[in-house]
């Protein structure tokens, strides 16, 4: 049953149909930020979620963050405002969360960024940006289902149609794209056509001009582990099938048999049977050693069969708890100078002026020079549409800045503009993954079908690997893409818009287009009403009207002609469609 409401803002008539809460305002009068804003409601709902699941009361959680506990009470009943960065980081950091964990969900699609803002003939024609609140119940990135490859063809082609989905739903020319990633459109072409497999890092990089994440894009891929054939490794007179001796070796060796006692008892040498004894401690066998080891890359090896933990001491090189040198407490003053110092570094790698940021994030260029060069703290919501417009993460505007609970104090830590290389990231993801299977190297090799070698350098993050050996490490760990890249993303990800096509709705057709475009000029339409309905950019309607003029089609010029050559051209098109309908 419909029911006649008024805005409580500015009286205008609200339809409400009767299922759910009444509307009190329309679009128009609902804040962006501050309280009653979508934003606000958003980071309220993830403060109280992340305070249940870390079983903390308001108590113990402003003691945590030194903040009154009617400020927590008061921001969790919606009823205090927006909070600023330091206090955001006293919540997410008492909460042990990044601060990306207080606006989840919370993103700033924003505008169009002008080289030069002067040059605009009206402000009207500039497209505002806004924030986005996705809820709870609506994925982030539509789920593709699962489909068994094989080579690298296959996967080539399925990757290929997800970048240009996504590039289609950002509204993005191969040309925009491929020059944002450091590719040619030809070479990009290649790849959405799914000819060409591309390299880890580069699809990374298309992943990181799209703000997708590369779970997406590797989306529909799945690996399941083959069969293991195994070659024989013995020689001789009597020649055994890969596998055969494996079970009788691992018996006498487990009784406390020497290998020149199994060597006889099978009839092979005793080459053979430490060649196999080291094979399978290799893929896991627990074959106990019987001697201490000769050297260092022995003992390395050793605490690597037994998946040691870095705690243990000599298994590992890493210190997990090492101090930063550089850490010092730092006050009210020295956290608005990092945020500033973080400011400037990701504005200028992103090449953006003041009055560009101030314009991408809709705020006055002035107070973002204040944040930089004076150290005045922003809001949340600032951080936000900073993050969406410098495309980095809300924590690289924050970075370098830690709370620390025990000491009720904030702490400066080193900071590193530059991201660390994402292959090394996603190979201690890979490690990770592997010893928590409890399976050796050699195992993960087996089951994804890859030499050692070929892990071993993937856990180090050496090599720029393609997307096949990808998809097959992350079937051979039974982990999911999203879990493998985890901490490699380090960009900002905004969900994509709504596919302009439904299920089953095919794009209009180049045959559609041309008629269209023939409708419209002939109707003198300027070319850049043309470029908003054929959904081009201004500059491709003039090419595209001279390619259906050499086609023959009949196009009224809108002014005389400039040259001889011009004038040469006109009559040679104006011959060919003559001849074209008297052959007709």
């Amino acid at each position: 049953m419909l029911e006649q409401l008024q805005c409580v803002g500015c009286g205008r008539e609200l339809i409400h149909i009767g299922s759910g809460a009444e509307p009190e305002r329309c679009e128009d009068c609902i804040p962006q930020t501050g309280a009653g804003s979508p934003l606000h409601e958003q980071v309220v709902a993830n403060l109280r979620r992340l305070r249940r699941d870390a079983g903390l009361s308001l108590d113990a959680l402003a003691e945590r963050a030194a903040i009154r506990a009617s400020d927590v009470s008061r921001l969790e009943r919606w009823v205090a405002g927006e909070p600023g960065v330091t206090k955001a980081l006293r919540l997410a950091h008492a909460l042990g969360v990044p601060i990306d964990a207080l606006v989840e969900r919370v993103y700033w699609d924003r505008g169009e960024i002008a080289a030069s803002p002067g040059k605009r003939r009206s402000p009207a024609e500039r497209l505002s940006g806004f924030f986005h609140v996705l809820p709870s119940n609506v994925p982030i990135f539509e789920p593709a289902p699962p489909q068994l490859i094989g080579c690298r063809k296959e996967v080539a082609q399925i990757v290929g149609q997800n970048v240009r989905m996504a590039r289609e739903r950002r509204h993005r020319t191969q040309v925009e794209l491929a020059e944002a990633a450091g590719l040619s459109k030809s070479g990009l072409s290649l790849i959405e056509r799914g000819i060409h497999e591309t390299t880890l890092g580069t699809l990374l990089s298309i992943a990181r001009s799209l703000e997708v994440t590369p779970g997406f894009l590797f989306g529909g891929l799945a690996w399941t582990p083959q069969s293991i054939v195994r070659l024989s490794t013995c020689r001789g007179a009597h020649r055994h099938s890969g596998g055969d001796l494996d079970g009788p070796i691992e018996r006498m060796w487990g009784e406390g048999k020497t290998a020149r006692q199994i060597g006889e008892a099978l009839g092979i040498p005793t080459g053979s049977v430490s060649a196999i004894v080291h094979r399978l401690r290799e893929r896991g066998a627990g074959l106990q050693h019987r001697r201490r080891p000769t050297s260092p890359s022995q003992r390395q090896a050793r605490c690597r069969r037994r998946d040691c933990q870095p705690a243990k001491g000599d298994c590992s090189d890493e210190e997990p708890n090492a101090i930063d040198p550089q850490r010092r407490r730092a006050a009210h003053a020295d956290v608005g100078a990092r945020i500033g110092s973080n400011l400037k570094c990701h504005r200028l790698r992103a090449g953006l002026t003041f009055r560009q940021l101030g314009e991408a994030t809709e705020t006055d260029h002035t107070f973002l020079y204040r944040i930089e060069k004076r150290g005045h703290t922003p809001q949340l919501s600032l951080i936000v549409k900073l993050a969406g417009s410098l495309n980095v993460p809300c924590e690289s505007i924050a970075s370098g800045i830690v709370w620390e609970p025990a000491e009720q104090t904030f702490f400066l830590a080193s900071s590193d503009c530059e991201p660390g290389p994402p292959a090394a990231r996603l190979g201690q993801n890979v490690l990770s993954a592997r010893r928590r299977l409890g399976i050796s190297q050699q195992a993960l090799a087996d089951r994804a079908s890859m030499s050692r070698s070929d892990v071993v350098d993937f856990e180090r993050g050496k090599r720029n690997f393609r997307l096949l050996a990808v998809t097959r490490l992350a079937g051979a760990l039974e982990a999911d893409f999203d879990e493998l890249f985890a901490g490699v993303v380090s960009w900002y990800v905004r969900p994509l818009p709504p596919s302009e096509y439904a299920h089953g709705d095919m794009p209009p057709s180049k045959t559609e287009r041309d008629a269209m475009l023939v409708r419209l000029w002939r109707e003198g339409k300027s070319e850049r009403e043309i470029a908003e309905a054929l959904e081009l950019s201004v500059a491709a309607v003039g090419p595209y009207v001279r390619e259906l003029r050499d086609a023959g089609r009949r196009l009224p010029y809108r002014r005389p002609p400039r040259g001889v050559v011009e004038r040469s051209a006109r009559r040679r098109r104006a011959m060919q469609s003559s001849g074209a309908q008297t052959r007709g």
